[in-house]
């Protein structure tokens, strides 16, 4: 019984042994076999250098071609803050500039931004967009340049007093033409302007309010602290002695200051704010060409190199392949 464990236990080492050797050789295969590969696939870049060349310098004057008719163009952010209607509002109205631009409809665009056709037809597009604030802090994280918003995620919120607004143009001066433009575009809206003529109306009055609370509170502290105590002086009672409890003093001044911080806010709101849209962060001057002549001959360098490359490993292959199909 001893000797027939033992006999079991030496071949199942025996059947280990084989395996670990089996599975190394194995690995061994698949490692050789891929150097073999890259080896064989080096060789023949090699021995069709002068071909692949051919490939990459056809693909380059392609896109040296396309290059040529296609018409350069730059792209750059504007930042506008929303003083007298919604972020979703503006975002609605840039989305009417957007579709004339779809249709190239530049009378019309040039008329709407109040500089002519011909600096409307400079505008190869323009969007406005979101800030996205993850924290809830009143402070955005990103724009959501490629509108994935989720407004089911709790933890993300749309900003409504700032938008974005992203412009393409085929000559970097139009910048210029397009800011003073979208500015006349929502100044001379007659909905809008009634809208911020009321904003400014309102937070007027409620300035006067203000004042008209701060001037009652001052009062009620000066009674408290000089004609209070004198309408509680018992000198004027003559023979008499009068014991009176202190009083206490009631302080205005927490509530004077903070209505003065709120009168202070909203004369700085009708101040630096008086129009219906303030740019926060005007466009960059200094932008680059987002389709210059180099992309386009690398590109097309690139993807007729990996053209020739299978094409040409396709015909050095194909006797291979016309047996194995035949097979």
């Amino acid at each position: 019984m001893t000797e027939r464990t033992n006999k079991n236990r030496d071949q199942e080492e025996i059947d280990l042994l084989e395996l670990f050797r089996l599975a190394g050789r194995g690995i061994r295969n698949l490692f050789l076999g891929i150097f073999r590969i890259i080896l064989l696939f080096i060789v023949f870049l090699y021995r069709k250098a002068f071909y692949i060349t051919g490939f990459v310098i056809m693909g380059a004057l392609v896109g040296w071609g396309i290059s040529e008719i296609t018409r350069p163009y730059y792209t750059s952010d504007m930042v506008i803050r929303t003083n007298a209607i919604k972020a979703s509002d503006i975002i609605s109205y840039v989305g009417r500039l957007h579709n004339l631009v779809e249709k190239k409809n530049y009378h019309e665009l040039g008329r709407l931004l109040s500089n002519g056709d011909t600096a409307a037809s400079m505008v190869r597009n323009i969007q406005a967009f979101w800030f996205i604030d993850v924290n809830k802090d009143g402070t955005p994280e990103y724009i959501d340049y490629e509108e994935k918003y989720n407004p089911h995620d709790t933890s993300l919120v749309r900003l409504n007093d700032r938008v974005n607004i992203r412009v393409e143009v085929f000559d970097p001066h139009a910048f210029q033409y397009v800011r003073e433009g979208v500015y006349a575009y929502f100044k001379k809206n007659p909905y809008i302007n009634k809208l911020n003529n009321l904003r400014k109306e309102q937070t007027r009055e409620y300035i006067k309010h203000i004042e008209e609370q701060i001037l009652k509170l001052d009062s009620l502290e000066d009674y408290e602290y000089f004609q209070k105590q004198k309408d509680l002086n018992p000198q004027g009672r003559k023979g008499q002695i009068v014991v009176l409890n202190e009083q206490k003093v009631q302080l205005y001044h927490p509530y004077i200051i903070s209505l003065q911080k709120q009168k202070m806010e909203l004369e700085k709101e009708l101040t630096i704010y008086p129009d219906p849209i303030t740019v926060i962060e005007d466009f960059t001057p200094l932008t680059k060409e987002e389709n210059p002549r180099a992309a386009y001959t690398e590109k097309y360098a690139l993807v007729m190199g990996l053209m020739g490359i299978f094409l040409l490993l396709i015909l050095e292959s194909r006797k291979k392949i016309r047996n194995f199909l035949s097979s």
